[in-house]
Parts: structure tokens; C-alpha cells; sequence
């Protein structure tokens, strides 16, 4: 729907990165994802709706810009290609659970299936927390060493 107009968004990830780090840009994404979630569960209007393709469109600038700028600093110009590739073919193999989702959703409806991927969202926060603290340790590691 909005996902052309991602693009509008750079400048906002580009400040969240400038502010906050990568790691802000990692909540920012898990916030927006979270966001579009609680979207469709609580609200069947369609003039709110719309407010959750927005919000689509700014967590997938958020996703893709955060992860495949980072991507070079954790694993290194030699190898970034390789990285690259290896990340999108798990995202598109984890996506073949949509399969059974679907089935789910035409006995059950979407409510669950929102439910299970906002369940989803709890590990990628603590995942941000580790990344952040990781990439804390290194820079006092780096700083110590010179």
C-alpha cells in the first residue's frame, strides 16, 4: 500500500541513527513493528487503518536501512555481501511459517495470528538490549586498548 513512500522516512532513521546509535534504530524498528501489530488488533475502521500502512512503510525504511547499514560495521567490507545474503534467505525461509499461518487464520481469524507475532516482538527487544550492550562493551574495549 505505502511502501513506495518509505523512502520518506530516511531522514528520520537517519536522525534516530545520528541520536541514538544503531541501537535506537533497532527499537525504533521493534517500536514501529510492535506499533502495527496493536493497529490491527484494535481497530477495524478503515480511516485508522490507514494510519497502520504509515506505519508499515516507516518500520520497513526503519528495517531495512537500519540493518543493512550496520550490517558492514558488525561483520566487515570482506564479507558484508556474504552476510547480506546469508540474512535475507533466513528472512525468506523463516517466512514459509506464514504457510500454516494462513490456514490458521480462515478456521480462527487474524486475532491469534497477531497475537503469536507480537509475542514475536518480546525476544527482538531483548535482542536490541544485547546488541546495545554488546556494541557498549566493544567501543570501552576499543577506547582501553589505544
Amino acid at each position: 500500500m505505502a511502501q513506495p513512500c518509505s523512502v520518506l522516512a530516511v531522514p528520520l532513521v537517519d536522525l534516530i541513527v545520528s541520536k541514538y546509535g544503531f541501537v535506537g534504530a533497532f527499537y525504533a524498528t521493534n517500536t514501529l513493528a510492535v506499533l502495527t501489530i496493536l493497529f490491527k488488533l484494535l481497530f477495524t475502521n478503515l480511516n485508522i487503518v490507514v494510519v497502520h500502512g504509515v506505519f508499515v512503510a516507516v518500520m520497513r525504511c526503519f528495517l531495512y536501512a537500519g540493518t543493512f547499514s550496520y550490517l558492514p560495521q558488525l561483520l566487515g567490507p570482506t564479507v558484508v555481501g556474504s552476510g547480506a545474503g546469508i540474512l535475507s534467505a533466513t528472512g525468506g525461509f523463516l517466512s514459509f511459517i506464514n504457510i500454516p499461518l494462513n490456514s490458521l487464520s480462515s478456521k480462527y481469524g487474524f486475532y491469534y495470528i497477531n497475537i503469536i507475532y507480537l509475542c514475536i516482538c518480546i525476544p527482538t527487544y531483548i535482542m536490541g538490549y544485547v546488541v546495545g550492550s554488546t556494541i557498549k562493551k566493544e567501543c570501552k574495549a576499543a577506547v582501553v586498548g589505544h
